[in-house]
Order: C-alpha cells, then structure tokens, then sequence
C-alpha cells in the first residue's frame, strides 16, 4: 500500500523505558496504565484510519459484528465490501470522514471534546478501562486518528502517551509532544473521543453534525 499524502513517511518515534520504582513525587500512585486487551486493526484503506479506530473500540468492549468495510459501508452507503467497493477514490469508499459518527454506529461514544486533554484526564480514562480516540491535524494539511490506550510517568517525571496508530502502528511518546508533534512539529492534537462500554444503540449512530472534524 502507498503511503497517502496526508501522512508523513517518517520513521516511528523511540519507544522510551519506563520504570516501575518509587513515584518521582514519592507518592504510592502507579506509575503506569494500560488498556489490557485492546489492540488497534491496520486500516485496510489507506483513508480507513476512522474505521480502523473505531472497530477496534467495538472490539475492546466485546461489540462484535463489525468489519472496517461492513462499518464503512454503513456509513457512506456504499457496497463497501465487495472487490471494488474500496478502492474507487473519493466517489467510492475509500475517503476520509468522522469520527464521532462511526463511533456512535458501533455503540461506544460518549463524548467529543473540541481540544486535546491533560494528562490527568488521560490517566483517568485508562485507569476506568476506557479507551480515547483523538483528531491530529498534520502540519502539512489533513489529518489523521488514532486511540490513545496507555500512559506512564518515567523517573524524572516525564509523561508518556500510549499510541495506537492505525496506520504507523504502536507508538509510545510524550504527552507534551504528542500535543503539537506527534510525527513532526506542528502536527496538533485538536479534537478528543470519549468512549464508553455502553453508549448509543449500536447500529444506530447519528449523522455527524456540520461542526463534526473529519480525517481530512
């Protein structure tokens, strides 16, 4: 598969250690969390980062049922499955799009927020196993989700993130980068999914709503 011009063919970022010591603060807080179980799909177009995202949410919650074409079907409908379905260019099924709709169809939407979030709230969200999805809009132009499922604090205090790129794959950065660089600088952090194991009906999601951001 080619890489899409609306990501940036750079090299994953270092995986840093982390350490299981004492708090930096001396605190007894963990110094880590991690979603157990979760694993993020490949997208399988090359615009399919939205429905990558969100079946492998309805995985992780235990919604069976969905394929990235079945999803993607649902949501543009199109034949999204079948030989050509995918790969029509913008007139067919391979387009970016949202993702607090997709979301929803798969029954696990709780909430879109309209910036990124703290770390505090990162670890509040991994410690309730509840994965988060969040919007990256490239400096170069588009943008581009993934799901945050982890983090960590180091023993000199830095905070990681755990990232689940559908198409880079798993990444582990800082939270500071992850806010403005996640591939390069100027690559921001703009919207935030929250997510929850019993959300709308699934099969059922609302059409997204002309202030939805989508991938691209």
């Amino acid at each position: 598969m080619q890489t899409p011009q609306f990501l940036h063919p750079l090299d994953p970022l270092p995986t840093p250690s982390t350490s299981s010591g004492p708090s930096p603060s001396g605190g007894s807080q963990p110094l880590s969390g991690t979603l157990g179980g979760f694993s993020m799909e490949r997208q399988e177009q090359d615009k399919w980062c939205w429905a990558a995202v969100s079946v492998s949410v309805a995985h992780f919650y235990g919604t069976s049922g969905w394929s990235q074409c079945t999803l993607a079907a649902d949501e543009l409908h199109l034949d999204c499955c079948s030989a050509d379905g995918p790969v029509r260019g913008n007139s067919g099924c391979n387009r970016a799009w949202y993702l607090d709709s997709p979301l929803s169809r798969v029954g696990h939407l709780a909430r879109i927020s309209w910036s990124f979030e703290g770390f505090p709230n990162v670890q509040n969200e991994i410690n309730a196993s509840q994965p988060f999805c969040a919007r990256i809009a490239w400096n170069g132009g588009g943008a581009h989700f993934v799901a945050v499922g982890g983090w960590s604090i180091d023993p000199i205090g830095t905070e990681f993130v755990d990232i689940y790129d559908p198409y880079y794959g798993f990444i582990q950065t800082p939270h500071a980068s992850f806010l403005s660089a996640y591939r390069s600088s100027g690559d921001s952090w703009t919207h935030s999914y929250f997510t929850v194991a019993v959300g709308s009906p699934a099969g059922g999601g609302p059409a997204p709503t002309s202030n939805s951001p989508k991938s691209e």
